[in-house]
């Protein structure tokens, strides 16, 4: 049997009784903590910190979500203007990629596309419908 407060043996049911306070305190500490970064009442009443610091978790939760979707669609629309300029349509372009086994994510050939032009340009012209060999590389 568990020991309580005073070192007396007592049951299970009375053990957990004497914790709740405790995991009550740390519940309340947790949520001040969160709150401090409010301002305001939501700052400093208990029940409006409460309102606000849980809305403040579900647009954290939410965002998150955007914020990849965001991503992605930059690293698409980056993608899809550096292969206009080569005369490629996107989806053509990815799927060839797939097609050749260019194993490069959409991020990173993004990325290529804006700060590696000539590099991107030949993943372009070997991944085009026309390109059959190998094209030697054209400075320029």
């Amino acid at each position: 049997m568990p020991i309580g407060v005073k070192g007396v043996r007592v049951g299970p049911q009375k053990a957990f009784r004497d914790s709740v306070p405790a995991l009550r305190k740390a519940k309340k500490l947790k949520l001040k903590y969160y709150a401090l970064s409010l301002s305001g009442k939501h700052r400093t009443a208990w029940r409006i910190s409460q309102i606000g610091v849980r809305k403040a978790l579900e647009k954290e939760t939410k965002q998150r979500f955007i914020r990849k979707q965001e991503r992605r669609q930059l690293a698409i629309t980056r993608l899809d203007g550096a292969c206009r300029e080569h005369g490629l349509i996107y989806n053509t372009f990815i799927h060839n990629m797939a097609r050749h086994n260019i194993m490069l994510n959409r991020f990173v050939m993004a990325e290529m596309a804006v700060s590696e032009p000539r590099t991107f340009r030949v993943g372009a012209l070997l991944t085009s419908a026309r390109s059959v060999v190998l094209v030697p590389f054209i400075s320029g």
